[in-house]
């Protein structure tokens, strides 16, 4: 979190997001995320050059992801001294659903240590292209879709998932 800045992207949404928990007192999640039809992204030379060091667009989401994760963590400590649970949700869709990873023999390495995930943030798959009739992972799945949900899965220790099941042909 940028101190010297009167006012940046991270504290408008902790700004926001504070007020959202102080009237959700009982909530524990919250999304931050991008719309439906989010028709394009930054390609600032700073955004490029965030979105090269951290892999991928995704990965510059993430850093992002893990200040506001850390800073609510901070601030529910101070302001609910008997415990307050608040995790952030976001999107892992569309430009930012690459995980910021590089395949290994082993599995999947963060590109970054900051890309890394706080334990207080959950990444929302969307595996639109997905075929229902196998598991996420199963070898005849997409490649590109197994491929983000183990990549997510190796920097983020909770995943959930977005589900796209319609029959809009025959709803009943």
């Amino acid at each position: 979190l940028d101190e010297t800045m009167d006012i940046s992207v991270a504290k408008a949404t902790l700004k926001s997001l504070k007020k959202f928990a102080q009237e959700s007192p009982q909530s524990k999640f919250f999304m931050i995320g991008m719309a439906d039809f989010t028709l394009g992204y930054c390609e600032c030379d700073l955004c490029k050059q965030r979105n090269e060091k951290y892999g991928t667009r995704g990965g510059t989401v993430a850093v992002f992801m893990n200040v506001i994760a850390r800073e609510m963590k901070k601030w529910a400590a101070e302001t609910y001294p008997e415990g307050r649970e608040i995790n952030i949700i976001f999107f892992a869709y569309r430009w930012i659903e690459s995980p910021p990873v590089v395949k290994t023999a082993n599995g999947y390495d963060p590109v970054h240590e900051h890309v890394v995930l706080e334990d207080n943030i959950f990444v929302r798959i969307a595996p639109i292209v997905a075929n229902y009739a196998y598991g996420f992972t199963d070898k005849r799945q997409d490649l590109d879709q197994v491929q983000m949900i183990e990549g997510w899965s190796s920097i983020a220790k909770n995943l959930m998932f977005w589900d796209y099941q319609n029959q809009y042909k025959n709803y009943l």
